[in-house]
Order: C-alpha cells, then structure tokens, then sequence
C-alpha cells in the first residue's frame, strides 16, 4: 500500500467515484428514465 498521503486521497477519491458513478447509472438513470416513460405513456393515452 502507498504511504504517501497525496495518493491515498487520491486513490480513495477515485475508488469512490467509481462507486458513486456506478450507482449513479445502473440504479438512479433508469429509474429516471422509467419515471419520464411512464408520464409520457400516461399522457399519450388520454389523445
């Protein structure tokens, strides 16, 4: 493991990153994009 604090910041910045994106696009952008189809649906259905 590196000693050097300069690089144990950054490779704690960069696994956590790596979680939060990972999180980010396999769990929050689909339910978006679910929530905004299903509006969509919603609206279509009343024309």
């Amino acid at each position: 493991m590196v000693t050097d604090a300069v690089f144990g910041g950054l490779a704690l910045a960069l696994i956590f990153g790596a979680m939060y994106s990972a999180i980010l696009f396999v769990i929050v952008v689909p339910l978006l994009y679910r929530r905004m189809m299903v509006n969509k649906t919603n609206e279509q259905k009343y024309y």
